[in-house]
């Protein structure tokens, strides 16, 4: 893929923080499935609980998330037994679609647009931009 140098880059810049709820375990997977290294990453539970001041957050999911810090009740529905990174293979058995599937793209589409704005609010807040109290009132992306 020739675009592998620029998402090498990407992923390794300190500047960037990648957010997300199991993001070590998420990463990790992905590092060794691909030998890209990233530089920065945070699980969102802990971010949350620094903003919001509360502790006992890593039993939550992206979605309970999102309803603490939101303020919006979703319900996400992971994909069931895709492989996500599949090399060329495809296989009915364990629904691996290569690099781009329906399912993975609506999945990874939307948790990563939760997962960036749980993460850019919580920044927020710690940063004293947004009122604790406030911030389950916001819209998405304002």
């Amino acid at each position: 893929m020739k675009h592998n140098g620029m998402l090498k880059e990407f992923l390794s810049n300190p500047l960037i923080t990648f957010v997300g709820v199991g993001i070590d375990e998420i990463v990790e997977k992905f590092e060794k499935e691909t030998n890209f290294k990233f530089a920065k990453t945070m699980d969102l539970r802990k971010l949350a609980g620094q903003a919001l001041r509360k502790y006992g957050l890593w039993n939550y999911s992206l979605e309970g998330l999102a309803d603490l810090v939101l303020g919006y009740h979703m319900v996400v529905e992971k994909p069931k037994k895709i492989k996500w990174i599949d090399g060329n293979k495809r296989s009915q058995g364990n629904r691996a679609c290569g690099s781009f599937c329906v399912e993975k793209v609506m999945y990874s589409t939307v948790d990563a647009f939760l997962s960036y704005e749980i993460g850019a609010v919580c920044m927020k807040m710690i940063r004293g931009n947004i009122d604790r109290q406030s911030s389950s009132k916001r819209s998405l992306s304002s």
